[in-house]
């Protein structure tokens, strides 16, 4: 079993609740095309999402503020 495995299953359940709200908040998600596309009309996209390089994840590819992706 992998250390971080180990942590992960001796939180408890109130820690791994502030844990899993901590990741969703302050992480970004790639959403690639056509999915992102489906992002782009929201009032919150121009200023939230940032386009991903272009070389690597090819066009409209943006990172999503991850609690906009659930």
């Amino acid at each position: 079993m992998s250390k971080i495995q180990q942590i992960i299953n001796n939180l408890s359940e109130e820690e791994a609740k502030e844990m899993l709200l901590t990741i969703v908040s302050d992480t970004y998600t790639l959403i690639e095309w056509p999915y992102s596309q489906e992002l782009m009309d929201e009032e919150w996209f121009d200023e939230e999402a940032s386009l991903a390089d272009f070389d690597k994840h090819g066009s409209s590819a943006y990172f999503i503020p991850t609690s906009r992706t659930l």
